[in-house]
């Protein structure tokens, strides 16, 4: 006989010598455990459903942000440049420089 085989039918042998013996605590305490790793076997499968619905959800939510920032893009575009030339409107270059202080060069101080 195999080594598999002698472990395959030793534990079947074992149960049947602690149902014999009646250690009704020790089958209850095993009853016990199984039941209880029952219950947190269905608990993570829970948690991962909705784990796995949420990041669902976060990659739709960003699929829609990207859809809804393309129009707003391609409308700064057109703002921004001159429909002739193709070139940049005079209002480029004051985003391209901060914002002047309040106090001019020119003011008295």
């Amino acid at each position: 006989m195999t080594a598999k085989a002698a472990t395959r039918f030793e534990i079947p042998r074992r149960l049947r010598a602690l149902v014999r013996a009646r250690e009704s605590s020790l089958i209850g305490l095993a009853a016990l455990v199984a039941v209880a790793a029952c219950f947190i076997i269905r608990m993570l499968d829970e948690h991962f459903r909705m784990f796995a619905e949420i990041v669902q959800s976060r990659f739709v939510i960003a699929e829609m942000q990207r859809v809804s920032e393309e129009p707003r893009r391609a409308a700064m575009t057109i703002a921004l440049t001159d429909d002739l030339t193709g070139l940049p409107n005079r209002m480029e270059p004051f985003r391209w420089f901060p914002r002047c202080p309040k106090k001019s060069l020119f003011s008295e101080a």
